[in-house]
């Protein structure tokens, strides 16, 4: 059997990415090595590095122009990669490394990779340019989402070569998770946390600016005017954690509130996301929301799409969660008001969001499209080397 090397370059390895690199490398088709730095401090993921799972190797990093630019030390991905093996590179233009990476595989017939997010909120006129340039370079795109992917075929992207991932994340630790938590221990949760009766609003993120954890607490100051059952669990720390808490004091809030700090182990998330109604998602939605789904909890998002992850394509409106005005407080508060206080409309959108990880956004679909992508890769190197042979 034929085997395909590839060399898989990333800044760094969060933790949820492990299980999709360990999956690729049990892969008997590719011989995957996945080249990597630390996590940096201070950006908010949690340091994990890959064991076994697959084979890695650590390089070197450094930022540039003030942490705008990135360089790795990963020139060495090349070394003993013949034509028709893959280079996968990572999309961000900020990579610097990604440039002479790419130039030197095309050279010696080697598979180039493009994967990352096709359209990225907020990106400047300059970064998206650079983006589309390295796209061009690529033998094969990989996108976040099916969505992506065609919107990339209308731009005149050969369309046997651009792939959709729908990017998720390994759902198997959250279902265990639930799986801990049968009818009688979660009762004796609820009185345990003195929750019966109570409406309670999720929050899991990271408690930064950007993602207005104060439109919440003004939402919620709505809500628990109409109904003090109300209360909203906010789980996670950032630098805005303390503005946040003064926000909710100013407002007279603070009783309805539980600030939970971070919380990381699925067994002691899985409670709050068990008993919550729906977790709103005032500005960007990311990865967060298949955590969301795996418990079967609907959300709440921003009917400005223009602000949203490429994972906006996992939601489906009136479905598995439902929009509200953005900026809009009062719509913020109407809408989470009409998950809560509806049972029926909460069950069904608890049963698709949850359908919405088992059977559609899963690894193995990942995975799948993760393959075809790095052969497809291969097939257009080796038939582009050909071609310069000819002539």
């Amino acid at each position: 059997m034929t085997h395909i090397k590839v060399a898989l370059v990333q800044f760094f390895i969060p933790h949820y990415r492990i299980p999709l690199f360990a999956r690729l490398g049990q892969n008997p088709v590719l011989d995957l090595r996945v080249f990597h730095s630390p996590v940096p401090q201070g950006i908010g993921f949690k340091e994990e590095s890959p064991g076994k799972e697959f084979k890695n190797t650590v390089v070197g990093s450094r930022w540039l122009a003030g942490k705008r630019l990135v360089w790795q030390d990963a020139l060495c991905a090349l070394d003993g990669l013949r034509a028709g093996d893959v280079l996968v590179i990572n999309g961000n233009p900020r990579m610097l490394h990604n440039y002479p990476l790419t130039l030197r595989a095309r050279r010696r017939g080697i598979g180039v990779l493009w994967w990352g997010i096709g359209f990225m909120p907020g990106s400047s006129w300059i970064n998206t340019q650079l983006r589309r340039r390295i796209m061009k370079s690529a033998d094969c795109l990989l996108l976040y989402s099916d969505i992506e992917a065609d919107e990339f075929r209308k731009f005149g992207f050969i369309a046997s070569r651009v792939f959709g991932a729908n990017n998720t994340i390994d759902q198997s630790d959250i279902q265990a998770a639930r799986a801990k938590w049968p009818h009688n221990r979660l009762s004796a949760f609820i009185r345990e946390h003195q929750l019966e009766n109570r409406k309670i609003i999720l929050y899991c993120t990271r408690l930064i600016k950007e993602r207005r954890l104060d439109w919440v607490i003004s939402a919620l100051k709505l809500l628990v005017s109409k109904d003090p059952a109300y209360l909203l669990v906010v789980i996670g720390d950032g630098s805005e954690k303390h503005r946040f808490q003064e926000c909710a004091e100013s407002l007279g809030v603070t009783s309805s509130i539980r600030w939970m700090g971070s919380i990381y182990d699925q067994e002691q998330l899985a409670p709050w996301y068990l008993t919550a109604s729906s977790m709103p998602f005032p500005t960007q939605v990311g990865l967060h929301i298949f955590h969301a789904f795996g418990y079967g909890l609907p959300i709440v998002l921003s009917d400005n799409l223009a602000c949203h992850s490429s994972e906006l394509a996992a939601f489906s409106p009136g479905i598995n969660g439902l929009y509200y005005r953005d900026g809009d407080i009062a719509s913020l508060a109407e809408t989470i008001d009409t998950i809560a206080s509806n049972e029926s409309l909460r069950a069904r959108l608890s049963h698709e969001a949850f359908r919405t990880v088992s059977e559609v956004f899963t690894l193995e679909h990942m995975c799948d499209k993760f393959s075809q992508a790095i052969l497809e890769s291969s097939r257009v190197a080796l038939a582009r080397m050909k071609r310069i042979k000819c002539h």
